[in-house]
């Protein structure tokens, strides 16, 4: 959930807190009727609230963990299968299942199912064949457990991406809503202005706080060896909770400037992993969390390539 979300959400709590603790304007009619629809769509809320608070790392683990096994159990059946094939002389199926770890290892996770699936179908037909090349049924079933399981969790996946979208919907009306009974509160809180200036005071003080205080998160990138900032460097940030296509969601992607810093706001609160890669360095990873508003500073060394 978005922090300016979490944010607006209590602010419109607080201003319900403080119409409820007024019986000045509690005294109002049309006080009561504004107080009424915000105090029902906070309670809408709430719910939806809590439920976008859960994420689905859970289940993103299990297709990792899932996808890491397919990619390295259906690596020799493959190659056994495309040996068989080469053996025989039947260059379309050689060709059709010829792959390497590496394409494996970075297909998205529908494509690992999809290119497992195909293996193991060729080599459930060629069971008998493939003894030869140390390939045994067990081996096949739990490489065909697997790819079960990968399928029902990415469905079940699915599902938790689809259902928070529609809850996300869902929030966005309820938020759309209370922007518009605060307005009606700006409104008539006006008609205090001049009878109760104190209460005036504190009503527009509580407005003032900010719904949305965003905290800036500072990444300076230093090379190891000098300490001087790193300019044009890569740098990715991929959150560990939330995919996109069956990979990881990568929510920035972007270079370093002059001084070797990038500053970014408004990210969500998550986990991230930080990526930055340069020609002639190694790549570097960190880790990023984003819980609060508060201002982030993330200082990342680069190390040079020795060359030979």
């Amino acid at each position: 959930m978005k922090s300016t979300t979490i944010n607006f959400y209590r602010a419109l709590n607080n201003i319900i807190r403080f119409i409820k603790s007024s019986p000045d304007i509690q005294s109002y009619p049309a006080a009561k009727t504004i107080l009424s629809n915000m105090v029902a769509n906070s309670a809408a809320i709430a719910p939806i609230y809590e439920e976008l608070q859960q994420d689905s790392s859970y289940l993103q683990d299990k297709v990792n963990l899932l996808v890491k096994n397919i990619s390295k159990n259906g690596y020799p059946i493959g190659k056994a299968v495309e040996s068989y094939a080469i053996d025989r002389k039947d260059p379309f199926l050689a060709k059709r299942i010829h792959t390497n770890y590496t394409q494996i290892n970075r297909a998205g996770c529908n494509a690992t199912y999809n290119y497992g699936k195909m293996i193991e179908v060729e080599a459930l037909r060629l069971l008998e064949q493939l003894k030869s090349y140390r390939i045994d049924e067990q081996m096949l079933v739990d490489y065909g457990n697997d790819l079960t399981e990968l399928k029902r969790t990415l469905a079940e996946l699915d599902d938790f991406q689809q259902n928070r979208k529609h809850k996300n919907m869902q929030l966005e009306q309820y938020l759309k809503q209370s922007r518009t009974y605060i307005e009606q509160v700006d409104v008539f809180m006006e008609t205090f202005r001049m009878q109760q200036p104190e209460l005036y005071k504190m009503y527009i003080a509580i407005r003032k706080e900010k719904e949305n205080i965003n905290g800036i998160t500072q990444i300076k990138v230093y090379d190891s060896e000098t300490g001087e900032p790193v300019r044009e460097a890569k740098v990715a940030i991929i959150s560990t909770t939330r995919m996109e296509n069956g990979k990881p969601l990568t929510v920035v992607e972007r270079k370093t400037g002059k001084n070797g810093e990038l500053r970014i706001s408004e990210l969500d609160y998550d986990i991230y992993d930080v990526m930055v890669t340069k020609i002639g360095c190694k790549a570097t990873a960190a880790k990023l969390v984003v819980s609060d508003n508060s201002h982030i500073k993330l200082e990342i060394k680069l190390e040079r390539l020795q060359l030979s």
